[in-house]
């Protein structure tokens, strides 16, 4: 429905302070959204649970830019964050999830969580390693999740 603008709210910082993610074939089921929320938790198989991310501090965010279509308004939704270091247990994860689909809840600094990646619309995974060339560069992987969803993100407020 068509208003006025919502009064914006007195504290609104940037950034994300979290993520939490799961391979979207660890998904049994979604629940309804409903005005842009959803109010029940997503099923995940018999023992599994969502896994942490981690990203360095004022390197996470979540984005969601609006497109225009012949078929219809579409959404390129993007996770993009930087883990450091190369330690072979990073690089095993980091080679595992390339180009798996995944879905993600994403925590803004509010504390506000939105489900990514949800309904049929799961998020790719891709990174790029750098070493840096300065001793005062942080070596690591700059690593993105992105979609493209007929709809943004939903509030998740379970």
């Amino acid at each position: 429905m068509i208003t006025n603008f919502p009064k914006k709210k007195s504290y609104n910082p940037g950034g994300l302070r979290s993520f939490r993610f799961v391979p979207r074939s660890w998904i049994l089921g979604y629940p309804p959204i409903v005005n842009n929320k959803i109010t029940g938790e997503v099923t995940l198989l018999p023992g599994r649970e969502w896994l942490t991310g981690y990203a360095t501090a004022e390197t996470l965010a979540f984005e969601e830019n609006g497109n225009d279509s012949p078929n219809g308004v579409y959404y390129d939704q993007s996770i993009p964050g930087f883990a450091p270091g190369d330690h072979e247990d990073l690089l095993d994860l980091i080679q595992s999830m390339e180009g798996n689909e995944f879905v993600a809840l994403v925590v803004d600094a509010r504390g506000q969580t939105r489900l990514v990646g949800g309904y049929g619309y799961p998020l790719k995974f891709i990174s790029d390693y750098s070493s840096g060339t300065m001793r005062s560069d942080g070596k690591g992987f700059s690593y993105e999740f992105t979609s493209q969803c007929p709809f943004r993100a939903p509030v998740y407020k379970v």
